[in-house]
């Protein structure tokens, strides 16, 4: 069986950022990430001010470069003021969404459930392996999720991922970047054709297993005969 790889490998100033923020109260904090599949290589870099940040990229598939990109972002009391800049054309698109990420007035995509359920097992095993990256310990995890539907749900099909990872503890990040307690996100929804239009299924998720933390490197294969047409994040 053949399998797409995607590797993740995150280099970052966490030792700096974490001097800075319990010397002089200020939250700075710059993350850069490459990512390397098959398909394509590209990096990321962003930077982040307390709850402000700014992210830098080039994406690109195969040989075809996109242009330069940044993506700025400053949080206020009620919203989100965003600039997308196009480095290469000297253009950008300025806007403001909600603090989740929706812009004013913007109407709701109906929706029509499907009456079933979408099942998400998530096993996550600590294989007790420690090593110091970046200044800190992180804990070598491996996470296997497997995604099951039937014939009559939105999306039919079964997929199965396993991550190979190693994380450290979110409370190595300044306090505006680590995950807010008790905040999970389970979120699918599948656009199909024909008949079924837009629909949702109900999501059940079990989940057995430590907390992964904040990765600092991860490896992610799959089946490439398996289809996917939603990504599901779990918080």
């Amino acid at each position: 069986m053949t399998k797409l790889r995607w590797i993740l490998l995150l280099s970052t100033c966490l030792l700096v950022s974490t001097i800075a923020a319990s010397q002089t109260g200020t939250s700075d904090l710059k993350i850069t990430i490459r990512h390397t599949s098959s398909l394509s290589n590209f990096t990321t870099t962003t930077y982040y001010s307390g709850e402000n940040s700014r992210s830098d990229m080039q994406i690109f598939s195969g040989n075809v470069k996109g242009h330069h990109r940044a993506l700025i972002q400053k949080k206020g009391t009620t919203s989100i003021q965003a600039y997308d800049l196009d480095l290469d054309a000297h253009e950008y698109v300025s806007y403001q969404t909600n603090l989740q990420g929706v812009a004013p007035g913007a109407k709701p995509i109906a929706v029509k459930p499907s009456g079933k359920t979408y099942v998400i097992n998530t096993e996550v095993v600590d294989t007790g392996e420690r090593k110091e990256m970046f200044g800190h310990t992180a804990r070598h995890l491996i996470t296997s999720e497997k995604s099951i539907g039937g014939p009559e749900n939105c999306y039919g099909g079964n997929t199965e991922r396993n991550v190979d990872g190693w994380y450290i503890d979110d409370e190595a990040l300044p306090l505006p970047q680590r995950p807010k307690k008790g905040v999970a996100a389970h979120l699918v929804t599948f656009s199909v054709g024909g008949s079924k239009g837009r629909c949702s299924d109900k999501i059940e998720v079990h989940r057995t297993g430590p907390r992964t933390g904040f990765p600092l490197k991860e490896t992610t294969t799959w089946p490439s005969e398996g289809r996917q047409s939603g990504r599901i994040q779990i918080v």
